[in-house]
């Protein structure tokens, strides 16, 4: 038996087939958390949801729960706030499914989160206001991050007080793999952690060259696969 319908503001995370008419539509709900739904009839006529269901979106979504299930049920769903300039540019497109992604990992099923909903809409806004940057992504990880209890100290190893070369959950941050001693160190070199230093005060000038960006996205793929056990696919289309 269906519960009373509830609405949300939410972003639209993923989107699969169910069946031959239906979708399987995961949403982040400023209150309800991450929830997976089914949208009835959403493959065979788009008259019902229109481009609503398109991921990135915002949306303010109907949701009748169904208490017990997997699938609760998309009832209805209006466009918030539509992403003119991300759908015409594939470095935003691929930011933000990457970004998509490393919510559908990391946050908790049902279990509504204000805090994390609003990093995930302040990032969609800025992806829809200006050009996708790695030095934006890599700051808004490290806040994410720190959202979900593995803030990260950039500057020098605290086990050593030397220069770094690597992060680490472990040791919270940016260590020396020879000098700090733990055994999770992601390799990033000096120059690139000295970059990631410099984003995090707020220098606006602060840029990754090429292989810094090869390097710290390699990193922070890494680190997200020791957090989630999965690490992301959408990475390998970042560099």
């Amino acid at each position: 038996m269906a519960g009373p319908n509830l609405r949300t503001d939410a972003f639209v995370l993923r989107t699969r087939p169910l069946r031959d008419h239906d979708l399987i539509v995961e949403l982040l709900g400023r209150d309800t958390g991450r929830l997976s739904t089914v949208a009835r009839g959403a493959r065979s006529s788009r008259r019902r949801f229109g481009g609503a269901l398109e991921i990135g979106t915002r949306v303010d979504a109907q949701i009748a729960r169904r208490p017990g299930r997997d699938l609760h049920s998309l009832e209805a769903c209006d466009v918030r706030a539509p992403l003119r300039a991300i759908r015409g540019d594939l470095d935003r497109i691929q930011h933000l499914s990457y970004a998509l992604e490393l919510v559908l990992l990391s946050f908790a099923p049902e279990a509504p989160d204000p805090e994390g909903y609003t990093l995930i809409e302040a990032y969609v806004d800025s992806l829809e206001s200006a050009p996708a940057s790695h030095e934006a992504l890599a700051l808004w990880e490290l806040l994410l991050l720190r959202h979900l209890g593995y803030g990260l100290t950039i500057g020098r190893c605290p086990v050593s007080d030397t220069a770094p070369d690597a992060l680490s959950l472990e040791a919270g941050g940016a260590v020396n793999r020879v000098a700090g001693g733990v055994g999770d160190a992601v390799p990033v070199s000096t120059a690139a952690l000295r970059v990631i230093a410099a984003i995090e005060r707020g220098h606006a000038g602060a840029r990754f060259d090429p292989e810094q960006r090869r390097e710290v996205r390699q990193a922070f793929a890494a680190l997200w696969g020791r957090i989630t056990g999965h690490a992301p696919r959408s990475a390998r289309f970042l560099v």
